[in-house]
């Protein structure tokens, strides 16, 4: 079982995607409602790594090790146990490695495996900061924000360093190396969305949702009975139904089309066509022994589904 080496109920620099709000992985008020029990004692259940994150972590010392010898580093360390806090802003981060260069002076198209995003050039001159991102992912030289190079950005000002290396292994074999120098626009960047959160989190105040779900984190309670909604809601309320209703005709659509399929196949494992090949098997499932579900304490939560009735039925 594993967790946060920094605090939850502050940003880190783990979290700067989600926190400025470009993560693929999570909204702003998910990660905000998470500090928010925690800034109150309430800290998430420790959760069990998968075994592509687990091998992650066995692969990143020695993806590190390789990096600092592909770019002539002086010296690395991957063994930091200790998160390093920023020295003006709420702001913690976890190093996977660090590195020390000397004056060590890189352009982009020197190598096939050394990609330079943010300028032409770049000179590694003292200690640096090394993250390491393996993914099944397509390769790309345009590292996207939340691939760890908001978290390198946020660990260069929490520490002082003046470059960055984020190592990422695409596809199991396809390594590439990230360089990026310090910059004084990001440092202002950062402390404007570092201090935002951090007052959010104090003042348990949501950011505007940006999904369904989102609105059920941020209006969770009902605090009065009823409200006349705004002119140009009913737009909003036709636009919901009637796409509820396109989906249910495509639904019924596909299912006919499965039906049909399935006829045509009868008692066959499979079928092919020209172009196809369907594949209908049996599911094979081992004996359980019966279970009894625990009991659960009372408690009340907003639903998560809209109820919409027509007037006029």
């Amino acid at each position: 079982m594993v967790g946060k080496k920094t605090s939850y109920a502050k940003a880190s620099c783990s979290t700067l995607p989600v926190i400025k709000g470009v993560s693929k992985y999570m909204t702003q008020n998910e990660w905000l409602d998470i500090a928010i029990k925690a800034h109150k004692g309430i800290d998430p259940e420790p959760y069990e790594q998968t075994v592509i994150q687990r091998m992650g972590d066995v692969l990143e010392p020695v993806l590190l090790e390789e990096a600092a010898t592909m770019l002539g580093l002086d010296f690395v360390k991957t063994d930091h146990d200790e998160p390093v806090e920023h020295p003006e802003i709420p702001l913690a981060g976890s190093l996977d490695g660090t590195g020390v260069a000397k004056e060590l002076t890189f352009k982009n198209g020197q190598y096939p495996w050394l990609i330079i995003p943010e300028q032409s050039t770049i000179t590694l001159d003292g200690p640096g900061v090394l993250e390491c991102k393996c993914t099944r992912d397509i390769p790309t030289n345009d590292l996207e924000e939340w691939r760890g190079v908001l978290q390198s950005k946020g660990l260069m000002e929490c520490t002082g360093y003046n470059w960055c290396a984020v190592v990422v292994l695409w596809q199991s074999t396809d390594f590439r190396i990230y360089l990026y120098s310090r910059d004084s626009e990001f440092k202002h960047e950062l402390y404007d969305i570092v201090f935002d959160f951090d007052q959010r989190v104090k003042q348990e105040l949501y950011y505007p949702p940006v999904t369904s779900n989102d609105a059920n984190i941020v209006y969770k309670k009902v605090q009065k009975d009823d409200i006349i909604l705004p002119g140009g809601t009913d737009a909003i309320i036709e636009t919901i139904t009637t796409n509820k209703k396109i989906i249910k005709d495509l639904e019924k659509t596909i299912d006919d089309a499965e039906t049909r399929l399935k006829e045509l196949i009868g008692d066959a494992s499979e079928g092919k066509t020209n172009q196809y090949t369907v594949k209908w098997p049996m599911i094979n499932y081992k004996a359980q022994p019966e279970k009894i579900t625990p009991a659960k304490e009372k408690r009340s939560v907003r639903a998560k589904t809209l109820r919409i009735k027509h007037h006029g039925l």
